[in-house]
């Protein structure tokens, strides 16, 4: 397989739909690149995709690799990979003043998203700090300020206030995702 052969993009569209099983899931970084692996041959390309960076949410397009597959990758503008996860734990708020159950629903280096197991007073903006057990073998825990981004209903979107390499949290949360 020639190394100067070009990827082809055949077709785009903006959608807000979930990603499908069979899509392969692309994170743009900071130069307006993205990696695409091939799910036939395992040809990683990074392609610039700067037409794509100024989107509301993710793109669904088709790409013909190469090999000749012809493939479906879903192109998001998060800047950290987030993935999907079964946690529980505690989101305290009003300024540690109450303790409210949630479930992680998803989490990243720079946030995540839980649900409320009751309803709580909680508005955007607010200053809330999470504490939680990862799933793995040490079963680490993972304490961290974070502000209320987002709601829908008792789904809470949190941002973490910083992302330090030599906080304890933050390197558990790095390998973790890895």
């Amino acid at each position: 397989m020639p190394t100067t052969a070009k990827w082809r993009f055949a077709g785009s569209s903006c959608d807000l739909r979930v990603v499908r099983m069979n899509e392969i899931k692309a994170f743009i970084d900071g130069e307006g690149k993205a990696v695409i692996k091939c799910p036939e041959c395992h040809e990683v390309r990074r392609v610039d995709v700067t037409g794509y960076a100024k989107l509301e949410r993710f793109v669904r397009f088709n790409v013909k690799c190469p090999c000749s597959n012809t493939y479906k990758v879903v192109l998001e503008r998060r800047e950290y990979f987030r993935r999907q996860v079964q946690l529980t734990g505690m989101c305290l708020i009003q300024n540690g003043a109450q303790g409210v159950d949630v479930y992680i629903r998803d989490l990243s280096r720079k946030g995540l998203r839980i649900e409320l197991m009751k309803d709580a007073e909680i508005t955007l903006g607010e200053k809330v700090m999470v504490e939680f057990r990862l799933d793995d073998e040490k079963r680490t825990l993972i304490r961290k300020d974070a502000v209320v981004r987002s709601m829908r209903g008792f789904h809470i979107g949190l941002e973490f206030f910083s992302i330090d390499p030599h906080n304890v949290y933050d390197k558990a949360l790095g390998f973790y995702l890895m």
